[in-house]
């Protein structure tokens, strides 16, 4: 990653933060969300902002989570993802804080068009295939059971299994950030 000079930020009259080192946290986002948008599918995906789109996401003057959000072109039509990254938190933790974003935007309706049609994804950016296959494990299940409710308003049809794609993903390197200590 790059960081800009005092200079630089004053320069494009950014705020001074934008000249200030990522700490660990910032550089285990920014590299696992990078490795996903370009380089595991390279132009196949695009970070973008709901709020840049006020005719089809109704978010104007409310506060989204700070995961990222993504637009998907792998498969036939596009879908709508947002990011959420292992940070070495207890899986137990990852799995709350899905539902509970989850929860969040099936409270709020923001996306109940993409989850209706199936075209929602939430990704888990991870480093290891253990916490991969944990959290493929229970995320749908915690989903399946928590949020029963709300999801069967937006799709009834649906008893089996979850209209909300997850999707894990191990990051190659990202353990190393994970992991290392700073001295």
């Amino acid at each position: 990653y790059y960081c800009l000079t005092r200079r630089g930020a004053r320069t494009l009259g950014a705020s001074s933060k934008c000249a200030q080192p990522l700490k660990k946290q910032g550089k285990v986002d920014r590299y696992a969300v990078s490795w996903f948008i370009h380089a595991e599918r390279p132009g196949k995906r695009a970070l973008f902002n709901p709020h840049d789109y006020p005719d089809q996401f109704p978010v104007a003057g409310q506060s989204l989570p700070r995961h990222h959000f993504y637009i998907d072109h792998n498969t036939q039509r596009p879908r709508l993802g947002i990011i959420l990254v292992d940070h070495n938190a207890q899986e137990r933790r990852i799995v709350q804080k899905t539902v509970k974003l989850l929860g969040r935007f099936l409270h709020q309706g923001w996306f109940d068009e993409f989850i209706r049609q199936e075209a929602f994804v939430v990704t888990v950016l991870t480093f290891s295939t253990y916490r991969k296959q944990a959290f493929e494990q229970h995320i749908p299940h915690a989903i399946s059971e928590q949020l029963q409710y709300p999801l069967s308003r937006l799709r009834p049809d649906l008893t089996e299994r979850i209209p909300i794609v997850v999707h894990v993903c191990v990051v190659p390197g990202l353990d190393t950030i994970v992991t290392h200590s700073p001295d």
